[in-house]
């Protein structure tokens, strides 16, 4: 099983990054640390499932799109501030780095899989052929007249391949684009559960305000 991870960028107009971090996201990125729970936890209404796998059990989503929003990026720093113990002003001087790099851009991450069909007595079927390389892989964005506030949900969906139809939107009278992506990593493995925990956010230096301390890039 081969799951890419591909980053999109979104230039129509900028998006609002307030110029300090929003504090009850931080609280909230802090509290999911207080239960016990992984990073990736903090991704909440930012994460959007665009595919599922069915594993002979139950159907799982495998394929998802990530929107590096200002509310995201806050609780992201809340939960490390939480996990590292930093030092005071270590958190917004992360969300000041941050925000100047992305400079108002829309940014996503997407995962994409192939696997393989399973049955009831867990024969799996090789997955069919296909190539998900940046260039034949299509995102389109859309949301209503505006852009999205902090606060504000999005739809992204993914066109496997350029010569297939695109997608079906929902009837909105806002903005459709298309993305550019660009190739973050590309693994494959055994076991779902050890591709679904692979750390993409240390894929990029783009991120770089967003890696844990005490993880290798």
């Amino acid at each position: 099983m081969i799951v890419p991870f591909l980053a999109g960028v979104f230039l129509l107009r900028p998006v609002h990054f307030p110029p300090q971090p929003i504090q009850h996201e931080i609280e909230r990125g802090i509290e999911v640390y207080r239960q016990g729970k992984g990073l990736e936890r903090v991704l909440m209404e930012d994460r959007q499932i665009v595919g599922w796998w069915f594993n002979g059990k139950i159907k799982e989503g495998v394929e998802e799109v990530v929107w590096i929003s200002p509310s995201l990026v806050s609780r992201w720093l809340g939960y490390l501030w939480a996990q590292e113990k930093w030092a005071g002003g270590e958190l917004e001087r992360r969300y000041g780095r941050l925000r100047a790099r992305l400079r108002g851009q829309m940014w996503f991450m997407t995962r994409l899989s192939r696997l393989p069909k399973m049955d009831f007595l867990g024969e799996e079927e090789p997955p069919r052929p296909m190539s998900f390389k940046p260039e034949p892989v299509r995102l389109l964005f859309t949301t209503g007249a505006d852009l999205p506030s902090p606060s504000t949900s999005f739809r992204l969906k993914v066109a496997r391949r350029l010569g297939e139809p695109e997608p079906e939107f929902e009837p909105h009278e806002g903005l459709r684009v298309a993305l550019a992506p660009v190739g973050l990593a590309e693994i494959s493995g055994r076991e779902w559960g050890a591709l679904k925990g692979f750390p993409w956010y240390l894929t990029t230096h783009l991120l770089q305000e967003l890696w844990p301390e005490f993880e290798e890039p």
